[in-house]
């Protein structure tokens, strides 16, 4: 594999005569470092790479980093320096859905962008020192960044399974717990047997003394639940019978007893 460079120039301010701030330069070295080491065990499925600084102007904010196979027997199967700046690209084209797997490294380049046009102007980052491949690090793409960021957020939140939104028959396994007895409408709780959640009930009068024998022993609980979309536990339990189970109840006789049965007027939430 060619040996493959990066440089990157750090601008300062004009108001501050062009200078660069140290602790600024640390800063996106630090950046710079932590990406091409994100991207060498992104690309070669663990460390193959090591990255040696090669050109460091003096009074200026401009270094330069190659990169070598680590003391491996393994060569690397893909450029860490390659990668990172394909991101870097992508994120300033605004082209999020060609990131692909990188998108590991956007914590690296929202951290080069950071403090764009305050605390410097910008960073010229290049490609094996040809003009064609720079990218200007400044304050429009910190707002590229941003956009990224979003992009992904969103189509992460899309691919999350779907959570039920409705009401539903079900029949659970727990324990009741009384709360509040009084008027025609009482309320308890149900603890599931199973990772102790604590679901809210409501019964009617007509079928307290039904229910009663159930409290603070485990049983069999049937309701309708009443799901909001946000939870794959129901928000509340209308219940409609329980039964005290026997202490060697084995759950694995109610396969299939927690299946949503949704009604005719059930929505999905996205």
């Amino acid at each position: 594999m060619a040996r493959k460079k990066i440089t990157f120039c750090v601008h300062g301010l004009a108001v501050e005569k062009n200078t660069v701030d140290a602790s600024v330069f640390a800063h996106k070295l630090s950046a710079i470092v932590r990406g091409l080491a994100r991207a060498d065990k992104l690309g070669n499925h663990g460390r193959r790479l090591d990255f040696v600084i090669t050109e460091l102007r003096m009074g200026s904010g401009f270094v330069g980093i190659e990169e070598r196979q680590a003391k491996t027997n393994l060569p690397p199967m893909a450029s860490g320096i390659d990668k990172l700046h394909n991101a870097i690209v992508t994120v300033a084209n605004g082209n999020v859905a060609h990131l692909n797997g990188s998108s590991d490294l956007l914590p690296m380049i929202r951290s080069l962008g950071k403090g764009a046009s305050k605390n410097f102007s910008h960073i010229d980052v290049v490609l094996d020192d040809d003009s064609e491949t720079a990218v200007r690090v400044d304050d429009f793409f910190v707002e590229q960044v941003g956009l990224a960021t979003s992009a992904l957020t969103t189509h992460a939140d899309r691919k999350q399974r779907r959570l039920f939104k409705g009401r539903s028959k079900t029949t659970l396994d727990g324990t009741l717990k009384a709360v509040d007895h009084r008027g025609p409408t009482k309320l308890a709780f149900l603890v599931l047997t199973a990772g102790g959640a604590e679901i809210e009930c409501t019964y009617n009068e007509h079928i307290a003394s039904a229910i009663v024998p159930a409290f603070d022993v485990r049983s069999r609980v049937e309701a309708w639940a009443h799901y909001d979309g946000q939870s794959a536990l129901p928000r509340r339990l209308e219940l409609i019978s329980a039964t005290p189970l026997k202490k060697d109840a084995d759950l694995k006789r109610w396969k299939g007893a927690f299946q949503i049965q949704p009604s005719d007027t059930d929505e999905w939430a996205d």
